[in-house]
């Protein structure tokens, strides 16, 4: 697939990073494109700093992982980047971090009705700069090893 300049002029579009080539999300992919035309911008790769240059006000990103005894036992590492970046983010209720405040996720129980509740969400507000700048410090490789080092004692 041919790759899409990060410059989208429309009001609103969808980008998908590193879809993997599962025929599931071939359909998905398709699906999009048909409805979608050139608002769909699909990515085999998109980097934080790539990311981070098409955060817009009402960007979300989309956690699309099932709810299973693996995916409870791992911490997303790509929430706590995400916020970091200024993205919102819609992810499982049962799959959230324990240690990330919930304020900038859309936590998605089963049944949800997405039409209902997104364009509310997405206008509710982005995280700021000073909060990414927080969170980030918060978050930060250095400060969970001070955390680790804490309780081990020493």
């Amino acid at each position: 697939m041919k790759r899409r300049p990060y410059v989208y002029e429309l009001p609103w579009y969808i980008v998908i990073g590193a879809p993997g080539a599962s025929k599931e999300m071939a359909a998905v992919i398709h699906a999009l494109e048909s409805s979608l035309g050139s608002r769909l911008a699909i990515h085999h790769w998109l980097s934080p700093i790539e990311l981070g240059r098409i955060v817009g006000e009402r960007t979300a990103v989309l956690v699309p992982h099932i709810v299973s005894d693996y995916t409870l036992s791992q911490d997303l590492l790509k929430v706590y980047q995400c916020l970091a970046l200024g993205c919102r983010v819609i992810c499982p209720r049962l799959l959230w971090p324990n240690s990330v405040d919930a304020t900038f996720g859309m936590l998605i129980d089963r049944g949800v009705d997405l039409d209902l509740v997104l364009a509310d969400w997405l206008d509710s507000g982005a995280p700021t700069p000073d909060w990414r700048r927080r969170f980030a410090e918060q978050h930060s490789w250095t400060a969970r090893g001070e955390t680790i080092t804490a309780a081990l004692g020493t």
